[in-house]
């Protein structure tokens, strides 16, 4: 029997990513998870990234919801007034422990509160959002798929966990099939190592069957190193970290190979060391754009905000960093000019101290004396100090080999490679789509 076809979603603070994988190959026993792409998104060039915003537009006659890209492609005007709900997610898991449940307001950036009964109007209204994209967008039945939202690990088997369970019934999301939720830093490394990749190994009995994890291995140098005869005989662990920093969550991931096995099973140890660790912690670009916000103008928030909501949360770091700044063309506003620039890179420099600090204390707890292969991901890696700061602490560790974003003018030091834009944003997507999940002993799900 064929696995069954799967939708996954990446629900980001910022941008949402679906992956779908519904053929399969029973000749070559795989079958592909695929990002889904619409060019009625416009957050990045792979038209991959759905905002994750919800607005309410109130007019003389009335008012109306509005989620993901009507929101972002909607420019204000005089004739409604409009409250835009960005980063929700915060509100709902919190942002030192998840949702307790309760109904007391949440706040969210920017010291916005949001009632409980209007947060979980937002997830009704998103997902069905969601909902009709994924039928616009694609030919997939999605009452014959599997479905996995991934979220962040300490999120898990959470009050904000069973409210979005209860969100997508009541937005339609089909119950005849089980909706799953599982760990971000989990989907993301398998996504990144992966490519959406997925591959099954059949025994005589269909318990026997079993990913088939050295075919879905994308070319690394893990492979690379696991086509060498020699590899087999090596007695140290192949370790690969990889970081997923994004508008919410800074999340890791930690997975040592058994040179002469790397079908083990992930729960199993090497060397006395866990050989598969994670972790999710809730420091993400969206708490940087909140220290920013604070030394500027009302003027300059507000401006901050509509860029937030056009472009993201990155967007606008590479000309402060570069020494300029931004001015609005309609109000002659201006961000990053003179010594508020310099304050704003001050900012961004600590924050990228804060990064390293808690990738050094994860790596201390878990990890080996050296590091193999280090992988970056997220938008929040493509801000230059963030990612050099990362990058700096894992030389100290041996990494011999990086993976991460970069722009493409951009130069590539020995040991780097450019990680391809649909990883840098989509992995955790096309991870949470993987085989993988299909075959886990214990669900990471409720």
């Amino acid at each position: 029997m064929n696995p069954l076809p799967c939708i996954s979603i990446d629900l980001g603070s910022s941008y949402t990513k679906i992956a779908i994988r519904d053929r399969w190959n029973r000749r070559t026993e795989s079958g592909p998870a695929q990002l889904v792409r619409s060019t009625a998104l416009h957050s990045d060039e792979s038209n991959i990234s759905i905002p994750t915003l919800a607005a309410y537009r109130q007019t003389s006659t009335g008012g109306e919801w509005l989620f993901g890209a009507d929101v972002a492609n909607r420019r204000p005007d005089s004739s409604s007034r409009i409250t835009v709900y960005r980063n929700w997610k915060r509100a709902l898991f919190g942002d030192h422990h998840p949702f307790d449940g309760g109904n007391q307001p949440r706040r969210i950036p920017n010291g916005t509160e949001i009632p409980k009964s209007v947060l979980q109007t937002i997830l009704d209204g998103y997902f069905a959002y969601l909902l009709q994209f994924v039928e616009r967008s694609s030919k997939v039945h999605v009452e014959d798929c599997r479905v996995r939202v991934a979220i962040p690990d300490f999120a898990l088997r959470t009050p904000g966990e069973r409210m979005m369970r209860q969100a997508m019934e009541n937005a339609g999301w089909p119950t005849r099939r089980s909706v799953d939720f599982v760990s971000e830093p989990h989907a993301n490394v398998i996504g990144v190592l992966t490519e959406g990749e997925n591959a099954i190994v059949r025994g005589d009995y269909s318990a026997e069957t079993c990913p088939d994890l050295l075919s879905m291995l994308r070319p690394c140098p893990l492979q690379k190193a696991a086509a060498n005869p020699d590899f087999a005989k090596r007695r140290d662990p192949h370790w690969v970290f990889v970081a997923d920093l994004g508008a919410y969550t800074l999340d890791f991931a930690l997975l040592g190979f058994n040179p002469g096995n790397l079908q083990h099973d992930l729960d199993e140890r090497v060397q006395g060391k866990a050989r598969f660790r994670i972790c999710s912690e809730p420091i993400g670009i969206s708490y940087l754009t909140d220290q920013i916000s604070e030394i500027l103008s009302p003027e300059g928030r507000a401006y901050l905000q509509l860029l937030q909501r056009e472009q993201g949360d990155t967007m606008f770091f590479d000309r402060i960093l570069g020494g300029s700044y931004l001015e609005d063309p309609a109000t002659f506003v201006t961000i990053g000019e003179g010594i508020e620039g310099e304050r704003i890179r001050q900012i961004i420099a600590a924050f990228a101290r804060d990064v390293a600090h808690r990738v050094q204390s994860f790596l201390a707890a878990h990890g080996p004396s050296r590091i193999d292969e280090s992988i970056l991901t997220g938008g929040g890696m493509n801000v230059n100090p963030v990612r050099d700061a990362v990058l700096s602490l894992l030389d100290q560790r041996g990494s011999a080999y990086a993976f991460v974003p970069m722009k493409a003018l951009e130069q590539l030091p020995s040991g780097r490679e450019r990680l391809p834009q649909d990883l840098v944003r989509g992995a955790t997507a096309l991870g949470g789509g993987s085989v993988h999940f299909d075959f886990l002993a214990v669900p990471e799900y409720s």
